[in-house]
């Protein structure tokens, strides 16, 4: 069906039939991508059935069809607030409403109306981001101006992410959760030795470890940031059946029992509260042997600009921690090669 009155034909091949009624396109990967490159470069299609409007004979919004003529203007004779619930993206009526917008239920439609919600949500990211490197930039100028220790106007503002979580005892569900998960980790991979099965990603994919010149940047980095991203650990701390491999192979002695002992053991008493159960104000509580390589080597965004910085020649860097728009204990740092001149 493709908008009020609707048709068992794809609007665009207008042989093949269409087996998702809320589509207006066949299964045809050509149509469907088609139609959508047709809504994205906003043409015209019909504002009931959705065909596309190649050549506009009126200042109506339809085809030539008689029946989405007599249709459309049913609808305008309606009232204009009926006349106007039509789809922002393809312009095609509908009584669907959102809010304040109206969307059909094509997926082309809603594939769009995604990209453009992704797209502003970028850009307004972007712009809090400059003025928070704006923000950054004017400390770190203040400091300069009062000969604060080591403050240099030349070092490249970072925006560091920042937790203020506080410590707590831990969730005793989640720590069952995380004793549960750990024996059938460690029982698949004594039992299943040979697959390959790391999750969530596999070793060579990571990025590269920190380098001597990066690694001073880097600490002070993430300890003002404090573990922001730990919190995606939860209660599986993003270990594998092959971190379990690795760790059995090292020590082929021990039963699996002992294994899940082992790491439950390095469970705080106190950790951050909503984060992963082994994070805590001093950092990770496992030894990093044990850690997950995603735990080891993730970069986030801010690692990631200065790693290009540095790349580029940049040998001083103003990190600022930040959270909801606050600023948290900023420093300057620089790389093993540079001096504080």
């Amino acid at each position: 069906m493709s908008g009020m009155a609707g048709t068992p034909l794809c609007v665009i091949c207008e042989k093949a039939k269409i087996r998702i009624p809320a589509n207006r396109t066949c299964d045809d990967f050509h149509c469907r991508q088609e139609y959508q490159r047709w809504l994205q470069a906003k043409k015209p299609v019909c504002a009931i059935c959705g065909k596309l409007l190649r050549i506009q004979a009126s200042a109506n919004p339809v085809c030539d069809s008689d029946t989405c003529s007599m249709q459309w203007t049913g609808l305008t004779r309606a009232g204009p607030g009926i006349a106007m619930a039509r789809c922002q993206v393809c312009g095609v009526f509908t009584i669907r409403r959102n809010a304040e917008e109206c969307m059909c239920r094509d997926s082309a439609c809603a594939m769009i109306q995604n990209l453009v919600l992704r797209e502003e949500r970028q850009r307004i990211e972007a712009e809090k981001y400059q003025k928070l490197v704006a923000d950054a930039e004017t400390l770190r100028d203040r400091l300069v101006s009062e000969k604060a220790s080591g403050a240099n106007a030349n070092h490249y503002a970072v925006i560091v992410p920042h937790t203020s979580a506080k410590m707590g005892p831990p969730n005793q569900e989640s720590v069952r959760q995380f004793r549960h998960r750990l024996a059938e980790m460690v029982a698949t991979a004594i039992h299943e030795p040979e697959q390959d099965s790391d999750w969530p990603r596999r070793p060579e994919d990571m990025p590269d470890p920190a380098s001597p010149s990066e690694l001073p940047v880097f600490t002070q980095a993430c300890t003002g940031c404090r573990g922001n991203c730990c919190h995606m650990g939860a209660d599986h701390a993003f270990l594998s059946i092959g971190i379990m491999r690795r760790y059995i192979r090292q020590h082929p002695e021990m039963s699996a029992d002992q294994v899940v002992d082992v790491y439950s053991s390095h469970l705080p008493k106190a950790s951050l509260e909503d984060s992963c159960i082994f994070h805590t104000d001093r950092g990770c509580n496992l030894p990093r042997e044990m850690r997950s390589d995603l735990c080891n080597q993730f970069i986030c965004k801010s690692l990631r600009e200065i790693r290009n910085e540095i790349g580029t020649g940049t040998r001083g860097f103003f990190l600022v921690p930040e959270e909801d728009g606050e600023f948290f204990d900023s420093c300057f740092v620089d790389t093993p090669s540079s001096g504080n001149g």
